[in-house]
């Protein structure tokens, strides 16, 4: 039997459970309810309206794959989806249609093609009752967690967070499944319960999103021991279900690289929907990026400029991250500490929308843990904790870029205004200050485990040479 990593007091690995198994049951009903009220809340507000524009992309991009056909190409992404939905979507914003491009990432073909052989209304239906159920059975593994020691604030907080999320559901981005299947694999590799089920949700979180669940992976594999095998069994079983994935689309698309390269670029184009900056067709939505490149673009909208500059920020931080794990001897005991500062890092280096920030619930357990203690740090975590899932979620997104609106951002002389960036756009420096306030935490826990060590050995070593 494989033995356990030593953890510290602060977070036991066999830590009790939290109620009796009705209420554990009830809590689980309720995160179920909470986000199926949200979908259907969702399904009224996008009824003919871009319903599952996310979902239904990827849908047709896999059928055009599975008819080996090309969806790189626009013209046959285009006739794909006409055969599924008719029309091409209107953009709101120009009042015309449309041009589609593809720029699914290949491997997550592998989990998509069961769901892509149903018909498309079927499909639809089934995929947003997977998303659900895999995003409430995460945010009820972090419950188990975070409930020993804030058992009412981490099930608000986990409730707030899927029940404010009624367009993300219905549009059924892979977001909401692949954040699913990492809470779960984050559970089942920190417990050591059902572990060959985590190997699998978290191979298949990264097969489908990578840059939600990657950097989440990378803490299992610097803390070593029995979640650095977890996290290599994870990373081969990935390999297993990508790499024949990725012959076939090579078969199908022989261009798809130099194509999906052209497609990203087009889409982040200035002006277009992913790019970052103040004049994008997404930008002050309630799917806003969150990406610190988003904020960094209100102060100056170079993209030479706010790029280095999140490099630089981000790789710092993660650099230090990255080796406090590597000092730490409790690693495995402080990792929930580790996970709460690699989910806002995550958010911040790339291309993230608000719907990804629903990672930040792996940082609940530390968040609970400090705020059990109280004090300075407590009071901390609690506030960036309710800011930071109170605000970036579809509601209060929404509300701000409704009062937010008349704020000047375009104009090139204010964009140089911190202020005015904050109050326009305070995600991505809210998910700064979260990675850099539990980035903080974890060093101090560490250092003061490694002191009182080294106070506990040395008097037993005069003892002894005595």
């Amino acid at each position: 039997m494989e033995s356990k990593q030593n953890a510290s007091p602060d977070f036991c690995m066999e830590a009790p459970q939290p109620s009796s198994a009705g209420r554990r049951m009830g809590v689980l009903a309720l995160f179920i309810v909470s986000s199926a009220v949200a979908a259907i809340i969702g399904s009224f507000i996008l009824h003919n309206n871009g319903a599952a524009m996310d979902y239904k992309m990827i849908y047709a991009g896999v059928r055009c794959f599975l008819a080996h056909r090309d969806p790189y190409q626009g013209s046959v992404m285009e006739s794909a989806w006409v055969k599924i939905d008719g029309p091409l979507p209107i953009d709101p914003l120009t009042g015309h249609a449309r041009h589609l491009c593809q720029f699914i990432y290949p491997p997550t073909i592998a989990t998509l093609v069961p769901f892509a052989e149903l018909p498309w209304n079927l499909s639809h239906l089934a995929w947003i009752a997977t998303t659900i159920l895999l995003l409430s059975l995460g945010g009820y593994c972090i419950w188990i967690e975070s409930a020993v020691h804030a058992s009412d604030l981490s099930f608000l907080l986990i409730v707030v967070s899927l029940g404010t999320g009624p367009v993300f559901f219905v549009s059924a981005n892979p977001a909401g499944v692949a954040i699913g299947l990492c809470l779960i694999a984050a559970w089942c590799f920190i417990r050591e319960q059902f572990t060959w089920v985590g190997v699998f949700c978290m191979a298949a979180s990264l097969a489908i999103k990578p840059h939600d669940g990657f950097l989440v992976w990378t803490c299992f594999l610097l803390v070593g021991g029995v979640l650095r095998r977890r996290a290599l069994q994870a990373f081969a079983l990935t390999l297993v279900l990508c790499l024949p994935v990725i012959g076939w689309v090579w078969h199908s698309a022989p261009g798809w690289p130099v194509e999906l390269r052209a497609n990203l670029a087009a889409i982040t184009a200035p002006g277009e929907l992913d790019d970052p900056r103040p004049q994008a067709s997404s930008d002050r939505t309630a799917g806003m990026m969150i990406n610190l490149q988003a904020g960094i673009s209100l102060l100056d909208d170079d993209e030479r400029i706010y790029n280095a500059v999140t490099v630089a920020i981000c790789g710092s931080m993660m650099l230090f991250w990255a080796r406090e794990i590597l000092l730490d001897r409790h690693a495995a005991g402080h990792i929930w500490y580790a996970l709460a500062a690699a989910a806002p890092m995550t958010m911040l280096l790339i291309y993230h929308r608000s719907y990804d920030a629903k990672l930040l619930l792996i940082g609940l357990p530390a968040c609970a843990r400090l705020w059990n203690g109280r004090g300075a740090r407590g009071w901390t975590a609690l506030l960036l904790g309710v800011f930071s899932i109170g605000l970036m979620n579809e509601v209060s997104l929404s509300m701000l870029a409704s009062m937010t609106s008349a704020l000047p951002v375009h104009q090139s002389g204010l964009n140089r205004n911190t202020l005015l960036a904050v109050l326009a756009h305070p995600a991505p420096f809210t998910l700064l200050a979260m990675s850099l306030f539990y980035l903080w935490v974890y060093r101090e826990i560490r250092r003061a485990e490694a002191d009182t060590s080294i106070t506990v050995i040395e008097p037993l070593s005069i003892a002894t040479a005595g």
